[in-house]
């Protein structure tokens, strides 16, 4: 009845269907950050000859990732309808974060495409020292679970298996043998029960810390204390925070709200909090450089941002700032890893070590008692 009632009026009905199980799409719900990316740059280029709308309708389907494409087909719709393009791109923070969304804003005002330019090219650096940041810790990484298999593979199969061909040969299994196998005999018995406790301890621990609060924030100030390893995330922070700093300044944007709003994208919290009191501290009037250096921000970028301030050359003297922590952050990369290997392949060796320290052991002990 009432599926004839909308045919007499001419009105068509519509049925949404639950997608099934096998159309569903699995793994992250956001946009990959490579395609936000390769947006930003392929807008900023087609700006010079398309209109803003013109350009969204060529980048949605030119990207590969559908699920940045729906971003895209959502924000033009919104555009076409006459909204603003921040006010599109707020409606999803997942892909578009405050800080986009700020200078695109401020670009909306005065030259779009130079600020999308200038975005694409900070989130291009930014991805490039994630990148090294991570290629100089995965070798290490690789080296210490290599090293942690390998213990666990002499402790359960050889050394168990080896200390069975002793006894059945009637012989007595030397010092570093017996040793090794009361390792053996502990582990098998509370191997399980350690893995369990381990697994549920780091998923309680990340949970912890991604629910943040003061558990985040004690263990963002260890994490700033560990040698090499705080240096590198301090510098990779402050990069990325005075590279957006300039790209909101330079489009516009008050100098407190830009501090303020490049800092929302800074993810160690007690870093965060220290550049939140920088903004407060501006907007009552003090210079930035006096509070950077009252929290305990680098010399290195107290200076420069003094320079700047004083010099009217703020956002020039942040971009420069920028540049160099990239630079130091591939020099801590280097330095973190050159540290790292050296111990990775010790935690190889020390089980192996043992194990043909036990066997020449045995070997001795068994010639003395044939030449005996």
């Amino acid at each position: 009845m009432a599926r004839q009632a909308l045919s007499d009026e001419g009105q068509v009905q519509v049925t949404v269907l639950r997608p099934s199980f096998f159309s569903r799409e699995w793994g992250p719900s956001r946009p990959k950050p490579a395609s936000v990316v390769l947006f930003t740059r392929m807008t900023s280029s087609l700006l010079r000859s398309l209109t803003l709308q013109e350009s969204l309708e060529v980048t949605r389907d030119d990207l590969g990732d559908p699920r940045m494409e729906r971003v895209l087909w959502d924000v033009s719709v919104g555009v076409k309808r006459g909204r603003a393009f921040a006010d599109a791109l707020a409606e999803h923070p997942a892909a578009f974060d405050s800080v986009y969304v700020a200078a695109v804003r401020a670009g909306e005002q005065a030259n779009l495409r130079d600020v999308l330019h200038m975005l694409a090219a900070s989130q291009k650096r930014t991805q490039e020292t994630r990148r090294k940041v991570a290629k100089g810790l995965a070798y290490p990484a690789t080296v210490l679970g290599i090293g942690m298999l390998v213990t666990l593979v002499i402790l359960y199969v050889v050394v168990p298996r080896f200390a069975k061909a002793v006894a059945d040969a009637g012989a007595e299994a030397p010092l570093i043998m017996r040793v090794m196998l009361g390792a053996s005999h502990v582990l098998r018995l509370v191997g399980p029960a350690l893995l369990v406790a381990a697994v549920l301890a780091l998923w309680l621990v990340v949970r912890a810390y991604r629910a943040g609060g003061g558990f985040r924030r004690r263990a963002d100030g260890a994490l700033l204390r560990v040698p090499v390893l705080g240096t590198l995330l301090r510098q990779a922070a402050i990069a990325s925070w005075a590279r957006l700093f300039a790209i909101l300044y330079g489009s516009g944007t008050a100098v407190s709200a830009a501090v303020e709003l490049a800092a929302e994208t800074v993810g160690n919290l007690v870093l965060r909090s220290q550049i939140m009191a920088v903004a407060r501290a501006h907007a009552d009037g003090r210079p930035l450089w006096e509070e950077m250096r009252r929290v305990g921000i680098p010399p290195i970028a107290t200076k420069m941002t003094r320079v700047g301030e004083e010099g009217g050359r703020l956002a020039e003297m942040m971009n420069e700032l920028a540049e160099f922590y990239d630079e130091e952050t591939s020099y801590s990369v280097e330095k973190l890893t050159s540290r790292l290997e050296p111990i990775a392949i010790v935690v190889i060796m020390i089980p192996i070590a043992l194990l043909v320290g036990g066997v020449y052991a045995l070997m001795t002990s068994s010639m003395q008692a044939v030449t005996g």
